[in-house]
């Protein structure tokens, strides 16, 4: 696999890789079995279906990637029955997000064809998320009699970043606050 492969089809290629981070990650933090609902392919969408995401963004200078792990609220206690905070089970999904992206960006063919990505801190969106139809690799698993959708989405980013406004005078914009 080389850089001038397409996203769509290295994506495609690391499906199973991706899947067997996924599995082995789940059951590490959750301390049970899991079931792929939904094997995990190549797909160009965002998740769906959840009432919380954990989204872990990750980056290099060529390429910007976030892992979504998408769960039902009500279904986190359930998740991780043997928690009784609710502040650490949610943690626990961070750290999740955390392991599976880990695993997956530090497989030697997702380095041939991407490089090295920096990962980010996890945060949370209740609900809908703006996030771009990137190509990713999406399926869903059940662990615990519960599902969660997982997805891996990567883009590359621009050569050359659009200028920055121009004011009416033809000077460049200045965002209040920002350095001269």
């Amino acid at each position: 696999m080389t850089p001038s492969d397409p996203i769509e089809s290295s994506l495609a290629n690391m499906a199973r890789t991706f899947e067997g981070c996924v599995s082995w990650a789940v059951r590490a933090i959750l301390e049970s079995e899991i079931r792929i609902k939904t094997p995990f392919e190549a797909v160009a969408s965002v998740p769906d279906g959840s009432s919380l995401y954990c989204i872990l963004p990750t980056a290099s200078t060529k390429y910007y990637a976030q892992l979504v792990v998408g769960v039902e609220e009500d279904d986190i206690e359930i998740l991780f029955p043997g928690e009784m905070d609710p502040r650490v089970r949610k943690d626990a999904i961070g750290e999740m997000a955390n392991v599976v992206s880990g695993l997956f960006v530090a497989d030697d063919q997702f380095i041939a064809r991407f490089g090295y990505l920096r990962p980010s801190t996890p945060f949370f969106s209740e609900g809908a998320f703006t996030a771009r139809k990137d190509w990713g690799l999406k399926g869903r698993i059940e662990a615990n009699g519960r599902e969660m959708v997982l997805h891996f989405s990567i883009r590359e980013l621009q050569e050359n970043p659009a200028p920055a406004p121009k004011a009416a005078d033809g000077e460049a914009s200045k965002i209040e606050g920002s350095p001269d």
